[in-house]
Parts: C-alpha cells; structure tokens; sequence
C-alpha cells in the first residue's frame, strides 16, 4: 500500500513493491535420471544397463539376398523439478557424447522429439516404445557433425516442461531418415559410463524490489522530485542503472534520481549476469496541484503478448507457443477449419500513488488492421487477475481475468480506426494495491463464430513510436487540508474516510466530463446522525472547474462538528460521494 506524508513542504510518498523483480541468472548441469535405446532389430530387447545408447540405421543385405534395414533410437530423461515452475530459460542444451565413429557424418541430421508418455529404462524396448510427439514445436533439429559432442537445442520444450504445460517424459533422438538405405549414427555413452548425458540450462529468476521512496515534487517548476529504491540482488554492486523521462532522454545514471518535475519516469537496470536487463516505470506528481502526464510507450517497459487457440493435425500446435513482445495488440476469430481464437495481454508496469485522484487515464492506440464480416468486431478489456511474463505466456498457460467486462471498443466501420479508451475504472482499482497490476487482456466481445472478426491496433513493440499506444493522466495530488484550498474530489463509491472541512462553505470538484453541458449537477447533503437531507442543484464555476456549498446561501446548512455525507448526480445519472466533517 502507499502511503504519504508531508515533510517540508514535500509530498513523499513510500512505495513498498513485493512484486517489482530483477532477474538473477542461474546455470545448472543435470545428469540423466534414465535412458536406454531400442533397436527395431530386436523387437523385446531391453538395453537400459548398456553403457552405451545406439541411434541410427543399420543396413545390410543377408545370404539369401534379402535386404535388412533397422533403425535405433535413443531415449533419456532428466528430473528438472530442481528448476523453478516460474524460471525463465535462456537456453537448453541436451549433450551427447559418442562413443565411436559416426557413420554418414554429414549426410544426416538428428532429430530431438518430445516424448509424452512414461516409460521405464528397465523394460523398453523396440515393441514398447512411449508415445513421441511429431508436432511441430516437440522436434528440433541439428546436422550432424563428427564433434566428440552432439548438442540438441530444447529450449522451448523445457520452457514448458518446467512451466507445466505438458509432463516431462524426456526426449527421443532419432536420426531424421529412419529408412535410410546405409549405415548412419552412431553410439553415445549413456547414464551408466563416465561420459552421462547433460542437460545444460541456463535461466534467471525473478528477485524483489523493495523500498521505493517517490518525492513529489512540491510546486510545478520546483523540479525537486526524486524516486529512491532498494533491491536484494546477489550482486547488486554489480549492477548499473539508467533513469530517462518521457521523451527517452536518460536523466540520471544512478540507484536513485533525484531533482526532477512531475511526469512519467523509466528505470533501467542491467544485471552483472549475462547483462540481464529490467525496466520500471513511475510517475511523479506535484503537490497541490492537477497534472497532465501524457507519454508515449516503450517496448522495454510495458509487456505484451498474443495467444493463439490453433492446432494443426500432425504439425504445430500453437496453443503452446509464446508470441511475447509482439508488435500488434489483437484480438480475433477467424474460420481456419476450425475456428480460431486471438486475443492479447498487455501490461504496461506503471505504478500509481493512491494519493492520486485520477481525474483522467485515457489510452490512445492507433488502428491497424480491423475486419468483420457478417458479425460484429465489438472489443473489450478485462482486468487480469493472476501474474503472467510476456516471454511465458501462451494460450495454454494464460493467466486469469474478471468476469465482468471492462471498457469496450465498439465496432469498427474503418480498417485502420483509432481508439481512445478511458481505463479509469482500472487505474482506480490498481492503485489501492499496485502488487496486483497484472494488466488487461484484450478481446473480442464474443467469439461467436459467425463470420471473421479482428480488431488490431500497433503495439508499444512496434518500431514506429508514433504509432505506439499512448498514455494522458490527469493527476490531482493532495487533500484540502494539506494545500490549505479546501477543494475536495468526490469518489465513484462512499468510503470510511472522512474529509475535514474548515470554514462554512465544502467546495468541490469534479472531472470535465461529469457534470452536464450547462455546469449543473443535482445534490443531497445527508446529516449522518439523523439521516435528514438536504437537496438541491448546484453550478460550476467554469474559471476554476469548481462547485460551492456555503452554509446560508441557497438554503444551504452546514452546521459546525456535525458529519454529512455528500451525493452528487449529473444529467446521466452517475453519482459520486464525500463524507464530511464540518470541522
């Protein structure tokens, strides 16, 4: 939660961030915890004591002119559980050490597939076999060289091994032609010799932030700002930091930043391991005043993805790919026998002071390229509930969301039509408890399968930055009795909080948008301790964007001591509440 407080004329406001990570970079060697190989030659034969796995073509012609061909393969698994659930993996590497020659070097490649069944070391064989995957994204590739070593890149399947996507029954090395007319392949040393399998992995895991200050700055051109932050790394002094403001330009190449305005601000933080990178974003208000923060986002500070419902027969199974970092927010259904869903995750990892009243929190994102025919394309928001990584997320393992639907793009009448979206609702919500900002994901109103739709907008990856979504704030920081102007920010729901007002007269304000075309907006002032009311209409005054109730003028009573909670309605009918204390 943040909290505030006034210290020489500062706003400073403290941000505890449990959920602020940096990723710290790990490399593990496994050992294999079985393998064995097979031989179509021997249909029963068990080799999981071999010191040896087999993995090729055998092919010879017998004495009664007969031609044989065999294929051996190689089966191995590692137990990866040592691997965190949330790890992200950089690279996987499964290495196989020959033990002899190998035959038609360079005429061949092996294939790595993903087995999706259990076995047993101690019982395979050519006649039990465990299922093996032919899917697309369960096989990998590489020629075959006469190195001592063979390397096989299983990155992706590990990522999901280790996500929980799919069960880790290990891999199947094969040589691609199994009906190969020559003697291909060759021997490598298994789990029971000197020279095991590895399996070597390298990946970083997310590490907490903690103890972030924001300084507000204390009047508008005082520039007297600052963000100061903590991290537990194992290597913090090994890292190096990178402040810049809105337009890109650094403005600070320390931990902290200090001496600047109001506006949004980045952070970038290289790690010692591997020049890891992370990215932080923070807004800094004035005290006592409204401000417009409007900025364009970036690709390193904002996350998003794209999830695909799609599987091709025999071939790739998109539901369990990750399309992170993405240059398009889309959403879509489209009628690819069978119907096919889109939609995306976006995250833009901005932390808002709840001291803040959010008065505006418009997103603009420009059109790309919408579709409908013979439907409609209407598009919504939905509040994430649950942490998702842009580099992890897929159909399969996409994260939660609210059930009720958050702000919706009608349908579109132009292939390239913008949007202005108000996520308020959003903002409001997030800043009570920032450590559960997991975003919005974006979709269609109803995947109802009665005709293409698409709704496509750029993204904050795409290179272009004019075309990038944009963020307007308008930011009021400060109550009445801390700026000593008494101007008080109704709220959408009543709250136990009570404002304290001096004087006889509750001024108020509202945003642009709420009251009526005239400046009129309806009142009832209830006296809490009776529940007596007292109604009536009420102008604005168009200079200061400001309401007045003023004990005495208009009928108006406002008795000193006494609690009233104040309802504020305009010609739509939407209401806002205050709780007051005439003090």
């Amino acid at each position: 939660m943040i909290k505030s407080t006034l210290l020489f004329g500062w706003v400073v406001v403290c941000l505890i961030l449990p959920q602020w990570l940096f990723g710290q970079c790990y490399d593990v060697t496994l050992n294999p915890s079985q393998d064995s190989y097979i031989t179509t030659q021997s249909a029963k034969a068990n080799y999981g004591s071999s010191s040896i796995m087999r993995c090729g073509t055998y092919y010879f012609r017998g004495r009664d002119g007969v031609n044989w061909q065999f294929y051996q393969r190689a089966f191995v698994a590692f137990d990866v559980s040592s691997i965190p659930s949330n790890a992200i993996i950089s690279k996987a590497t499964l290495q196989l050490t020959r033990s002899g020659t190998i035959q038609g070097a360079g005429t061949f490649s092996w294939k790595t597939k993903r087995i999706t069944s259990s076995w047993s070391e101690a019982f395979i064989s050519s006649s039990s076999q465990p299922v093996i995957s032919s899917l697309y994204g369960d096989v990998t590739s590489v020629l075959s060289t006469t190195a001592s070593v063979q390397e096989m890149d299983v990155t992706s399947m590990l990522q999901r091994m280790v996500q929980g996507t799919v069960t880790n029954y290990g891999w199947c090395i094969q040589v691609s032609n199994e009906a190969a007319s020559a003697n291909t392949g060759c021997s490598f040393y298994s789990g029971n010799s000197a020279y095991k399998p590895k399996l070597v992995v390298e990946y970083h895991l997310p590490v907490v932030i903690s103890n972030v200050h924001i300084t507000h700055e204390s009047a508008t051109g005082a520039s007297d700002g600052g963000i100061s932050l903590d991290h537990t790394c194992l290597d913090k002094s090994g890292h190096t930091y990178s402040w810049i403001n809105a337009s890109g330009v650094q403005v600070a190449a320390s931990q902290n930043l200090s001496n600047v305005s109001y506006g949004w601000y980045g952070l970038e933080i290289t790690g010692a391991n591997n020049g890891k990178k992370e990215y932080f974003g923070f807004l800094v208000g004035t005290k006592c005043e409204e401000v417009t923060i409007s900025y364009t986002t970036r690709p390193e500070y904002t996350d998003n993805a794209m999830v695909y419902d799609r599987i091709i027969p025999n071939g790739l199974d998109y539901r369990d790919i990750n399309y992170g970092n993405i240059t398009y927010i889309r959403t879509q259904n489209w009628n690819m026998s069978p119907w096919t869903a889109i939609k995306s995750y976006v995250d833009f990892n901005t932390w808002m002071d709840d001291e803040f009243t959010i008065n505006q929190a418009e997103l603009t994102m420009e059109g790309w390229a919408h579709y409908n025919n013979g439907t409609t394309n209407t598009s919504q928001f939905n509040k994430v509930t649950s942490a998702w990584d842009e580099e992890l997320v897929t159909w399969n393992t996409a994260p939660t969301n609210a059930s009720l639907a958050g702000p919706t793009i009608a349908s579109t009448s132009a292939t390239n039509q913008d949007a202005v979206i108000d996520m308020s609702s959003f903002w409001d919500d997030w800043q009570q408890d920032n450590a559960t900002n997991y975003g919005v994901v974006f979709q269609l109103d109803a995947f109802d399968n009665n005709g293409n739709a698409r709704q496509m907008y750029f993204s904050p990856a795409y290179s272009g930055a004019s075309l990038r979504p944009r963020w307007t704030f308008k930011l009021q920081l400060g109550k009445g009795y801390e700026c000593g102007d008494y101007t008080f920010y109704l709220k959408d729901e009543l709250e136990q909080s009570i404002a304290y007002v001096p004087g006889n007269a509750l001024k108020f304000k509202f945003q642009e948008d709420y009251n009526d075309a005239s400046g009129t907006v309806s009142y009832r002032l209830i006296l809490l301790e009776n529940d007596s009311e007292q109604t009536g209409t009420i102008s604005k005054n168009h200079q200061d964007n400001w309401f007045t109730l003023e004990n005495g003028v208009g009928g108006v009573s406002l008795q000193s001591g006494k609690i009233y909670i104040l309802e504020v309605e305009n010609a739509k009918g939407q209401k806002k509440y205050l709780k007051v204390k005439m003090s």
